[in-house]
């Protein structure tokens, strides 16, 4: 007979036969495996985790991983691989770099002093950033204080070598132009990090005091990236930090860049003033108006009559719309954005498209892929899913290579890779298993599925592209036009005075 602290199953129809014996699972060990498990089940909600790691399956939908260093390991998640081992030594030549500046003169007790006092303040946050971690890091307290010290001090060495004049000297970075550039890059890989605070606090300890004012780790960090890799667009680091929105709340670097590039908010306060005229100049001309737009209203829904519908309207919902080459075909005109703010910064008036220019290169499916796994793994507190909703908005407008032919030669694509059918793979391939919650396009995509359904837009395009382009075939449809409605003229003139001789009879 089982006691009281085991649950029973017998003759379980699921279970194999058992004879003379009982199966009993004994409830102390599973409450206590509860106990242990709780901790870990319940820490993705809490608000203090700003790095995870992404999925397994995200990491094998690219060779290599879009989510792994290819030269260094920062934080835990990557520590230790094989093929990273060899920047370890690196990381301590920059961190004795950074330690050497802040030597006093003739007093190298210093240098030890400074490195102390970085060792006992991360040593007092060791819980939080702990935390700051989706998952438990199985490290022992002073391996995992080394790590966070030795990481943060390595990048504000990295940051310092740089954006000094000295770079000349620096064994690693000036022969290696290749090391450099993905080092930064694999520096804003979502798993690759260490939370900002501790980045922060040890630029604030190792901070050279006559130079020091005004410089913040933040804009430091900003300005490094904007000049020394092609982000999608350059970044005005200086003005947003003034305005206090980057500041505050920046988990890791990557969100720091991340809301670099986010659009400014554009409130159209502008106010349209309806002027009057009372002239009798004037008013002849908007009668004119007038006349001219009734005509051209009889002459659009004749065309629109007699014009066959698109099958594939039926199909344009939510998050969808044509590609560039379709919404070509039906008159949209694609022009390249103003150069002043954020390449996110879409618009779409009166059948135009206005799309900033975009730098494509080796790099830009690696980094676009952790800006929005850094979306999907985080809660956005009511903002868009600015990358998200990029991303998706132009694998919709990218479907061949003859739509991204279609951009560059607008000037609104500009790739440094082989052919376009590699930029039409990276945006085609980065929408695979993501979801959108707030779509910050959602009403582009509805007006621009409204003008692509309207079969007037597509007669006009048709009719320009087939006949406008020739002055001739332009000239002979106008006077075909003219002919047709004369003639409809005199048709209806003719019925009228065949009518009003049988109502007088």
């Amino acid at each position: 007979m089982a006691t009281a602290g085991d649950i029973e199953i017998l003759n379980h129809p699921l279970l194999p036969k058992v004879k003379n014996e009982q199966l009993s699972i004994p409830i102390e060990e599973m409450i206590a495996k509860f106990d242990r498990s709780s901790e870990h089940v319940w820490r993705p909600y809490q608000e203090l985790i700003c790095i995870r790691r992404v999925h397994e399956k995200l990491h094998k939908m690219t060779d290599p991983s879009s989510y792994a260093p290819l030269l260094v390991s920062i934080g835990p998640f990557h520590r230790g691989k094989e093929s990273l081992k060899e920047m370890e030594e690196c990381k301590l030549h920059y961190m004795s770099n950074v330690l050497n500046r802040t030597r006093e003169e003739h007093n190298f007790d210093s240098i030890q002093r400074v490195f102390k006092n970085c060792v006992e303040s991360i040593g007092k946050m060791e819980e939080k950033i702990r935390q700051s971690y989706s998952e438990p890091i199985n490290l022992e307290s002073k391996e995992f204080i080394e790590m966070m010290v030795v990481d943060g001090l390595f990048i504000i060495g990295i940051f310092q070598a740089l954006t000094g004049t000295k770079l000349i000297d620096d064994k690693f970075l000036f022969h290696n132009i290749w090391a450099k550039n993905t080092l930064l890059w694999d520096l804003l890989l979502m798993e690759n990090q260490i939370p900002m605070f501790v980045l922060e606090r040890l630029f604030n300890l190792t901070a050279e005091k006559k130079k020091s004012k005004g410089v913040t780790f933040q804009g430091t960090a900003l300005n490094l990236f904007k000049d020394n890799i092609e982000l999608p667009r350059k970044i005005n680091t200086v003005t947003k930090l003034q305005q206090g929105s980057l500041g505050e709340g920046n988990k890791n670097l990557l969100e720091l860049v991340a809301k670099s590039m986010h659009p400014d908010p554009h409130p159209n306060n502008e106010m349209h003033v309806v002027q009057i005229h009372s002239s009798p100049f004037s008013m002849f001309t908007e009668l004119t108006t007038m006349l001219k737009n009734a005509l051209l209203q009889v002459f659009k829904y004749i065309i629109i009559f007699l014009s066959p519908t698109r099958s594939s309207c039926h199909k344009l919902s939510g998050s969808i719309i044509p590609s560039a080459t379709e919404l070509a075909r039906a008159g949209v005109i694609f022009e390249i954005g103003p150069n002043d703010g954020s390449f996110l910064d879409v618009k779409f008036v009166d059948g135009v498209i206005s799309i900033p220019r975009l730098v494509v290169g080796i790099n830009t499916g690696r980094f676009f892929r952790n800006l929005i796994a850094s979306e999907q793994y985080f809660d956005q507190n009511g903002s868009p899913y600015y990358m998200t909703s990029y991303a998706i908005f132009m694998d919709n407008l990218v479907s061949s290579a003859a739509d991204v032919t279609l951009l560059r030669n607008q000037g609104i694509i500009t790739h440094t890779l082989g052919t376009d059918d590699d930029v039409c793979n990276i945006f085609n391939k980065l929408c695979c298993d993501i979801y959108l919650k707030d779509d910050y396009y959602a009403d582009i995509h509805k007006r621009v599925n409204i003008y692509y359904c309207d079969r007037w837009n597509f007669c006009k395009a048709t009719l320009s592209s087939k006949y406008f382009d020739n002055p001739w075939s332009g000239i002979s449809l106008a006077a075909g036009s003219l002919f047709l409605i004369l003639s409809l003229i005199a048709v209806i003139i003719r019925l009228l005075e065949y009518i009003k001789p049988i109502k007088a009879a």
